[in-house]
């Protein structure tokens, strides 16, 4: 605490003046720095708040697109299963159809085509290896002929 000097009629003027021009100063630089600081509090509030409405403006956008998408899928499935149940409906009925003009002599009639087809082709493999074995034979039987040409044709040099 400040101690002034005693005169007649109580404190020196000047020290008490100069004194309450310090207090006055220091009062000031407070106030200066609360400001300081309030603007500062103000400004970090604002950017604050900005950053939350940016986000959350952000976030709806995302939102919303995300939202668009799904119902377009959700569409597309729809209409998928939809061919789906049609295409099941269509296969129903041609099974049907078919199934009205076929009779039990024509299931003979196809299994008989298809055991006679599988005669044919049992045959025509079993000629196809007969003929391959010949030629694998002929092919042996050439070339033994060469070798033995050609061991005739040194034995004659």
């Amino acid at each position: 605490m400040q101690e002034f000097e005693m005169v007649k009629r109580g404190y020196r003027p000047e020290q008490v003046e100069k004194y309450i021009s310090e207090l006055e100063r220091t009062i000031q630089e407070y106030k200066d720095k609360d400001s300081a600081i309030s603007k500062a509090i103000l400004n970090a509030q604002v950017a604050a708040d900005n950053i939350i409405r940016n986000a959350n403006a952000q976030a709806d956008d995302i939102l919303t697109d995300a939202l668009t998408h799904l119902e377009y899928i959700h569409n597309s499935v729809k209409k998928q299963k939809d061919v789906v149940k049609r295409l099941q409906q269509e296969y129903i009925d041609l099974v049907n159809r078919y199934l009205k003009n076929v009779q039990t002599t024509d299931f003979l009639e196809i299994f008989s085509s298809i055991s006679d087809f599988e005669n044919y082709l049992v045959s025509f493999f079993e000629n196809q290896t007969s003929d391959i074995t010949t030629k694998i034979q002929s092919t042996k039987i050439n070339k033994r002929k060469e070798d033995i040409r050609i061991l005739e044709d040194k034995e004659a040099e």
